[in-house]
């Protein structure tokens, strides 16, 4: 009776030193340990063991976490500041569960499309440092909407990043768009109607906001719109006043035919280095224009049109003037660009230059003509 009670003691006994144990990470199992029936301990696999600790994660110290030989390793402060932006966006998230579904982590960036009335700011760029109060004729449209989405998000101020092509004095914009860095997930239709609420006023309007992965956004082309006044026939009849900031008025003749012809003679990739206005710092000139043509507007509807902002100004009347529609597109556009180009084309319209004088200004042995107004240029799309 004892040896069988003995044999008992000593079978668990045995048992319990194939236990297996944890050590760190690594579970490791006595020298006794027996995985097959067969004795080969080096062949066979080892069973499954029981022991809930398992299945517990290991946390690791400060020094694993932060690897002296890991560049990508995170640092215990980046831990810490996931672990918080991430109890916030699960809060948020509840709020507005529509909005998190893209899953992002701060900083967080909003792309706006933006059309805006241009006779009325002196450009887009802010001049002077964010919150310096600048004692100018005209404002900015970038100083407007940064200062319109702070007073929303109740922020001391936002920065615009990044902008699609910044627009000269009296230059209008029928779909442009820029980055704001905002510093949190926003309802983006809430936004977009309380910022409008203040700019609408100011003849600015957003038209779309949409959340983007990084401050920076490519744009492939860019599609400029020039409106010319006419008179109909031969009679020299006065400009219609209303129209004076949103068109040109031309009231000497011009050739349809020749304007074209002298359109065509910049389309491609050219050096404009001579058709734009130089600055310190220009950096390389060569653009592609993909295409450059001219129409007479055969119905209102073809001609600029705002598309949030009410139209009191934009009265376009094809009873007593023809309007010339100048559309360019190119992957981007030098400074005062577009305007010397139409200028030019206009020139050779009128016959005070020869057509083959377009490749005399573009290589730098003729000074070409000033740059056209600024009132009827239109960046009509980018995309």
């Amino acid at each position: 009776m004892l040896a069988h009670v003995y044999d008992a003691c000593a079978e668990k006994c045995r048992k319990d030193k194939e236990e297996t144990v944890e050590v760190g990470s690594k579970r490791t199992r006595t020298k006794n340990s027996n995985y097959a029936n067969d004795g080969d301990a080096d062949a066979a696999k080892p069973s499954k063991s029981n022991n809930s600790s398992k299945n517990k994660r290991k946390i690791p110290d400060e020094k694993s976490i932060e690897g002296e030989d890991n560049d990508d390793a995170p640092s215990n402060r980046n831990i810490k500041q996931n672990c918080v932006s991430n109890q916030a966006y699960s809060n948020e998230k509840r709020n507005h569960p529509r909005i998190y579904s893209i899953g992002m982590s701060p900083p967080y960036y909003i792309l706006l499309s933006l059309e805006y009335d241009g006779s009325l700011y002196g450009g887009w760029q802010r001049q002077g440092k964010q919150g310096e109060e600048l004692l100018l004729p005209l404002p900015s449209v970038q100083q407007e909407v940064e200062k319109a989405a702070a007073s929303c998000l109740e922020t001391d101020h936002i920065v615009c990043v990044q902008v699609a092509g910044r627009t000269d004095k009296a230059v209008h914009a029928l779909d442009q768009w820029c980055a704001l860095r905002v510093p949190r997930v926003i309802d983006t239709e809430w936004f977009r109607r309380q910022v409008n609420i203040s700019l609408v006023e100011k003849r600015i309007a957003i038209k779309s906001v949409t959340f983007g992965p990084d401050e920076k956004f490519k744009v492939f082309r860019k599609r400029y719109k020039y409106i010319i006044q006419v008179p109909k026939g031969s009679q020299h009849q006065r400009p219609n006043a209303s129209l004076h900031d949103y068109s040109r008025y031309e009231y000497r003749s011009l050739s349809l035919h020749r304007l074209q012809d002298a359109l065509d003679c910049m389309v491609g990739t050219h050096d404009f280095q001579y058709l734009c206005k130089k600055k310190k710092g220009l950096g390389r000139t060569v653009r592609t224009i993909f295409t450059a043509s001219v129409v007479t507007a055969s119905k209102e509807e073809e001609l600029p049109q705002f598309k949030i902002l009410s139209n009191p100004v934009l009265r376009w009347s094809l009873e007593d003037h023809d309007f010339l529609i100048v559309t360019m597109e190119s992957n981007g556009f030098l400074w005062h660009q577009v305007r010397r180009m139409i200028s030019l084309a206009l020139t050779v319209s009128q016959s005070k230059w020869p057509v083959e004088s377009i490749d005399e200004v573009m290589k730098g042995v003729r000074v070409g003509p000033a740059s056209a107004p600024a009132r009827g240029l239109y960046l009509d799309h980018v995309w």
